[in-house]
């Protein structure tokens, strides 16, 4: 695989090492160079080179000058810049049941499925009977045994792996509609407080569809709960969101935000975040229009989920699913003020951040990845190392990796035991999908700045189909879209660089 790859906008040509991320800007006669190929220069003498570039260039530059360029050419080779990558010894790196261990030993969330039971009954719902990869549903709820248990095994791990230096983590409550279970969440908060875990700088979240919010929000309010409220807009566009018997659900929740609003101002506007799903119901714009109006906030949207859709049902689907890049395609020219705003939010912009993140040499995370950067391998794709991120536990005591990515597979269990959790299984079988999907990752160019979750890379005929795969010409053309638009949009590179964060 090559390492070099030039590519050209309306503003100029650009040289990119995939290897080391550095991107140059190159003169017309530097890229007439590379054009030759390192092969067909090695067999050239000096001279003949320049013969050949005059023609090329219709003799319109000195020779001088075709010499300073082959010099530099030369010392881009001498740097490596065109040496073949090895892409399976780059992707060699695999994990170790130790390393496991510590990522839960200092793992930034655990979230607790408080509950099955729901009061809505929405139709894309990935629990609902379009999805067949999450455990039985059984109404079943968990109890502060469940809770208890696991929190002091964490804090034995932490106490063992001395992970003072994770400074801060969540403990968030998930569902079902988790405050069909507050008693739950009411014990599991004094738990901790009385640990003294809180001074640890533990914060609480919660992902509610808003029912049942209004009767429990003085308590919210007094422990600082984020709260990711699910509405996907205005009454009609919150239309596959219904209640148990059929009835919209929007005037409740709609009401009941408008109250805390009016009664916390400064809770509202500093905690309550809102999540919604594109769907055949709304559009972007509307959405945006309404949360504005209503709530002077902004919000962050996703798309139906299709990892577990029963495919039976996938017609089903495609009769909900709406795209939110094509619609951020179609209001382009008429509602830049949408984009502008709501700019990391969206598609394009969180790609352009992981892109600046990811694929240029000169942005860090933060300053130890400036003081010491890392050089060694990677995991083909980039899929979570187990508990590097969170960690999610299910009504029924599953130990599980992520709540988006159903309930398979599952790492271990929570008993009236204890924590049942088995490392060496763990990183065997992370480790046995890594070798599955190495022979795809090799061949794709853009294996070294990958963002594509391994869980939502399909089996086919035998072997894997990634959406985010790149051949060479594919890879050329996503830098050249993504360099683009920072040079049309000079002011989100500002932006990037100096407000936002991307999230991991």
């Amino acid at each position: 695989m090559e390492n070099n790859m030039v590519f050209r906008t309306r503003s100029g040509s650009y040289l990119y090492s995939i290897a080391e991320k550095h991107l140059f800007t190159i003169s017309p006669v530097m890229e007439k160079i590379l054009s030759l190929g390192d092969e067909k220069i090695e067999k050239m003498e000096e001279a003949e080179i320049v013969s050949k570039l005059q023609k090329m260039n219709d003799g319109k530059a000195s020779v001088e000058l075709y010499e300073h360029y082959l010099h530099k050419y030369r010392m881009l080779k001498n740097s490596g810049y065109f040496k073949e990558l090895d892409a399976r010894q780059y992707l060699a790196a695999r994990v170790s049941p130790e390393i496991i261990e510590r990522n839960l030993a200092n793992t930034r969330q655990v979230v607790f499925e408080v509950t099955q039971e729901c009061n809505l009954a929405c139709r894309y719902c990935t629990f609902g009977e379009n999805y067949d990869n999450h455990e039985m549903r059984n109404h079943k709820s968990m109890k502060i045994e469940t809770v208890a248990t696991f929190i002091d095994y964490m804090l034995t791990l932490k106490n063992m792996h001395n992970s003072s230096h994770c400074s801060y983590f969540d403990v968030g409550f998930y569902g079902g509609e988790p405050l069909l279970n507050f008693a739950l969440i009411e014990e599991s908060v004094g738990y901790l407080k009385n640990l003294g875990v809180t001074d640890r700088n533990i914060g609480f979240s919660m992902t509610t569809n808003g029912l049942l919010i209004k009767e429990h929000i003085d308590f919210l309010v007094r422990q600082d709960f984020h709260l990711f409220v699910s509405i996907d807009g205005d009454r009609e566009c919150n239309g596959l969101r219904l209640q148990k018997n059929g009835q919209p659900s929007f005037e409740i929740v709609f009401e009941n935000l408008k109250f805390i609003k009016n009664q916390y101002p400064e809770y509202f506007k500093r905690n309550v975040n809102f999540a919604v799903v594109s769907n055949c119901k709304n559009t972007l714009e509307r959405i945006y229009d309404f949360f504005k109006e209503e709530f002077d906030k902004t919000f962050h949207i996703s798309e139906i989920n299709k990892l577990g859709f029963n495919v039976d049902h996938l017609e089903k689907y495609h009769e909900m699913y709406k795209s939110v890049s094509q619609q951020i395609i179609d209001l382009k020219d008429r509602r830049k003020d949408i984009l502008d705003d709501m700019y990391e939010k969206l598609p394009e912009g969180s790609q352009l951040l992981y892109f600046c993140n990811h694929s240029l040499f000169n942005f860090f995370r933060d300053y130890y990845s400036l003081l010491y950067p890392y050089w060694g391998n990677r995991l083909p794709s980039s899929t979570c190392i187990p508990f590097s991120k969170k960690v999610y536990i299910t009504s029924l005591g599953s130990i599980l990796q992520c709540e988006r990515i159903g309930h398979s597979p599952v790492l271990g269990k929570v008993t009236t035991k204890g924590v049942n959790i088995d490392f060496q299984q763990i990183a065997d079988k992370f480790n046995a999908f890594a070798d599955e999907i190495i022979e795809l990752c090799t061949t794709c160019y853009n294996h070294r700045s990958c963002m594509q979750c391994g869980f939502y890379i399909e089996k086919e005929n035998g072997g894997f189909k990634c959406p985010k795969f790149k051949t060479k010409e594919a890879y050329r053309l996503e830098l050249r879209k993504r360099i683009t638009e920072l040079e049309h949009n000079p002011g989100s590179y500002k932006k990037i660089i100096k407000e936002l964060d991307l999230v991991w």
